[in-house]
């Protein structure tokens, strides 16, 4: 290859540098969400069940729902319900039925542009669960399950972000396309010159 073929290499290689997946470091860890327990409508926050925490690498859950006390613990990319011990399922009787847990004020931390892109659910529980989600939240719905019993009660959700590439950083990529197109020109030019000079 050519040394003007490698600064060109080179000019790529840099500006792809410059470029990344936001979702590839993508985390909640240093976040702060919103936990709220809905019931007995999707509009009635029960018993004043509305709290925030930090998202932090070992959280402690949060006893968040009355049934059975409904722990959530919100992790780095996921959002884990549990219940070690056998309960029973109420449903929501007010105007628009709902016994729903709520995360939100989701931002993946270095990379608030993210919106959630997609929600796997790994469940021991094997009544109905409604999950549903938008770019900064995701709920989930206990509701139509009045009277199911469980021995324990384990709901993951695992949150992917959005991957698009975004330029990271792109003054710095400009300054680096700049300075290596500025030196192909210049080891053109000299060649040029010494061909012309050569041929005197």
């Amino acid at each position: 290859m050519s040394v003007l073929g490698r600064i060109h290499l080179t000019a790529v290689l840099l500006a792809i540098s410059c470029l990344s997946s936001p979702a590839d470091a993508a985390t909640l860890i240093g976040d702060t969400v919103r936990i709220q327990h809905f019931f007995p409508d999707a509009s009635s926050v029960y018993l004043g069940r509305d709290t925030t925490v930090e998202v932090v690498a070992d959280p402690d859950a949060t006893d968040i729902a009355h049934f059975g006390a409904i722990n959530i613990n919100v992790e780095s990319d996921r959002i884990i319900f549990t219940r070690n011990q056998g309960g029973d399922i109420q449903e929501g009787t007010g105007a628009d039925p709902c016994n729903c847990m709520v995360v939100s004020d989701i931002d993946w931390v270095g990379e608030p542009s993210l919106e959630i892109q997609s929600i796997t659910v790994t469940s021991t529980f094997v009544q109905n669960i409604s999950v549903s989600f938008d770019a900064r939240s995701v709920t989930a719905d206990f509701s139509g399950n009045q009277g199911a019993t469980f021995e324990e009660l384990t709901v993951v959700l695992n949150v992917v972000p959005a991957s698009v590439p975004a330029l990271r950083n792109p003054l710095l990529g400009v300054l680096v396309l700049t300075l290596v197109g500025s030196a192909a020109i210049a080891l053109q030019k000299g060649k040029s010159e010494a061909k012309n000079f050569s041929d005197v």
